[in-house]
């Protein structure tokens, strides 16, 4: 057998892999769910990460696909991308709103970080709650409040893989942080795009 055909046949087979491989997002659609997510939103992530995202989310889209469920109570969510650590990979904070499914706060957060292979990671540790961005950083990154109701607050600071418990802070002392809401904070981003 030639060289030639070889190289046909070998090359052949492995189309199907080439249109599936997220190393190339032109390949890559979005889905239904994901193109929800992230509609009216700014970013520069490719396709496939926002599907991973949107996976990640545990949201399902409601019987009219207009809008999200979590086990049939409706969410709403907010996808804000930001660059605490200004190195050109978006961190992207995703927050889901229910009275219904969170309770007092009603609302959730989940934040996504690229580790060191390109991977988005959820930060479970720093979840839950309000987020709230303080202007403190660590090793580039912003440190992190969980807010909602009541008087002493959890506050997380990033340790170069991940976001750790650093301390708690009383609602008195707030107002001498600086510190910034979530949509404020994505907007100074995504408004340099």
């Amino acid at each position: 057998m030639s060289r030639f055909l070889i190289f046909i046949l070998l090359f052949s087979f492995s189309l199907p892999a080439l249109s599936q491989n997220t190393a190339f997002p032109g390949a890559v659609s979005l889905t239904a769910g994901a193109k929800l997510l992230f509609k009216n939103v700014k970013t520069k992530i490719p396709d496939a990460d926002k599907n991973f995202l949107f996976r990640q989310t545990g949201l399902s889209l409601s019987a009219d696909k207009n809008s999200f469920v979590i086990s049939d109570m409706p969410v709403e969510t907010g996808v804000f991308p930001t660059d605490m650590n200004n190195d050109g990979k978006e961190e992207i904070f995703i927050v889901l709103n229910s009275a219904a499914v969170y309770g007092n706060v009603g609302s959730n957060f989940l934040l996504f970080i690229k580790n060191a292979s390109g991977a988005y990671n959820l930060q479970k540790e720093a979840s839950g709650g309000l987020p709230v961005i303080f202007a403190s950083k660590n090793m580039g990154y912003n440190d992190l409040m969980i807010g909602g109701p009541g008087f002493l607050f959890p506050v997380y600071r990033w340790n170069g893989t991940k976001y750790i418990p650093y301390k708690k802070i009383k609602d008195e002392a707030l107002s001498n942080t600086k510190s910034f809401e979530i949509e404020e904070f994505s907007a100074a981003y995504t408004s340099k795009m």
